[in-house]
């Protein structure tokens, strides 16, 4: 991430490490937890994990198609995240299963997430916030990761639509 803003590579890089930590585990180690925990009422809950997958995919594979050589996220991006989104795509949403909607609605989350994650840490780079305010927006983050989701259902009528074991398989 430093290298990719321009910043010198630890230990010189000013972006503190609890941004790190408070990204990893607040997105990744609690927010995806709960999703899943939830998925059994709220399905497009459940799967927004792979809206974080595919936005995250994209950003690591895209500058590295353009010519701006590999990055360390560019691997990850083609053998997991992208390979098992799509797979989620094709496998929960369409007909009979979550309307098409609810996939616009993860990957909605995974792009303002990614948002809200870059414009904060640009921000503490301008020197407009310090780094406390910096690592509380990503714990802040994490809860709309979960929020935007919820409010897609509702707003839009996403109701339950059970999964049969074989469509997932």
């Amino acid at each position: 991430l430093c290298s990719t803003l321009g910043q010198p590579l630890y230990p010189a890089c000013p972006v503190p490490a609890g941004f790190f930590l408070a990204v990893n585990i607040t997105l990744i180690w609690v927010a995806a937890p709960v999703a899943a925990i939830l998925s059994g009422r709220h399905q497009v809950v459940g799967l927004v994990f792979y809206g974080l997958l595919v936005t995250n995919g994209v950003t690591h594979v895209v500058p590295m198609l353009f010519g701006r050589g590999y990055n360390s996220g560019a691997l990850s991006a083609l053998i997991l995240f992208l390979p098992l989104f799509f797979w989620v795509a094709r496998n929960c949403f369409g007909q009979g299963r979550i309307p098409y909607k609810g996939l616009a609605v993860i990957v909605a989350a995974g792009i303002i997430v990614h948002i809200v994650l870059i414009a904060s840490i640009l921000s503490f780079l301008r020197g407009a916030i310090g780094s406390n305010v910096l690592i509380f927006v990503q714990i802040l983050n994490a809860f709309l990761f979960l929020l935007i989701p919820r409010i897609g259902e509702r707003v839009l009528g996403l109701t339950r639509t059970p999964l049969a074991r074989e469509q997932l398989v």
